[in-house]
Parts: structure tokens; sequence; C-alpha cells
């Protein structure tokens, strides 16, 4: 029994499933890493991948897409978790635009873009918490909170 069937045997999965998750997770080493990578400094690695942008000039159009304006994000009125994300998210931004008013007050190089970006997802926050409020809309109701938004989802 070689590695790969070690791991295949503890992880309970069918070799199917194995084949089906190589084809969507392409394994790789570090060094093959690396050399995608090629700048650490400039890279985001997500949990879902890595991100090339040059964030030192500007932030990612799609960071938190939906809650920029897309009309495709949807909120359950009343849904806790997606409640206590946004508060996070929303306290976050808050603490960020402190931060970024500093940069911008200094003429940091692309602060105001930074300032920009965070100023809007803290107003997009705003308006996903905002449905918690509305009398209108009953508890457990699936509410589209930007309905003349754009489509954020769309590709680049």
């Amino acid at each position: 029994m070689d590695n790969a069937d070690i791991l295949l045997a503890a992880s309970n999965i069918t070799p199917e499933q194995a084949k089906e998750a190589s084809v969507i997770f392409t394994l790789v080493d570090r060094d093959e890493v690396l050399e995608t990578i090629e700048d650490i400094g400039t890279t985001l690695i997500t949990a879902i991948g890595l991100c090339k942008h040059d964030y030192s000039d500007s932030p990612c159009g799609k960071y938190y897409a939906c809650v920029r304006g897309c009309s495709e994000y949807y909120r359950v009125k009343g849904n806790q978790e997606e409640i206590i994300h946004l508060q996070k998210l929303h306290d976050e931004q808050e603490t960020r635009i402190q931060h970024v008013k500093a940069a911008v007050d200094a003429e940091y190089h692309g602060s105001n873009n930074w300032l920009r970006s965070h100023e809007e997802l803290l107003n997009g926050c705003r308006i996903a918490l905002a449905i918690e409020q509305d009398n209108l809309i009953s508890d457990g109701e699936r509410v589209q909170v930007f309905p003349h938004g754009n489509n954020g989802c769309v590709a680049i």
C-alpha cells in the first residue's frame, strides 16, 4: 500500500470521490506553488486559491462583491449566522476606515482607493443589516438585498 492508498483509506472516501477531488483540486508541491506565486508579497492566499492582484495599488474589485451592491445577493431575515458575519464585517470596516483615513491624510499611494473600497463595503453591510429592522419583511423571508444592483458575479 503506497501513501496515496493510505490517505484514501484514512479519509473514508470512495475512489470515485478521490478522482473527482483530484480533478477539482490539483495537487502541487511547494516549489510549484512558489514558482506560481512569484512574488509572495502581492499574492493573496485564500481558502479557495491564489490571487495575483497587486494590492499595493488598489483593493480587489471582487472582494465581498455580494455586499457591494450585487443583484444576486440574497439574505434571510433573522438568520443569526448571516447577522453575526455581517456585523463582524461591518465592525472590521469601521476600524479599517479609521486606519485608512490616517493613511490618506499622510498621502500614502493608493490609500484613497482603499478608503473608497472600505466605505463601499461598510455601506453594503449597513444595507444588508437594515433588513432586520424592516417590519414589512417577515422573519425567515428570503430578501434580495440589492434589487437594483449590478451582477457582481460576472467573470472578469
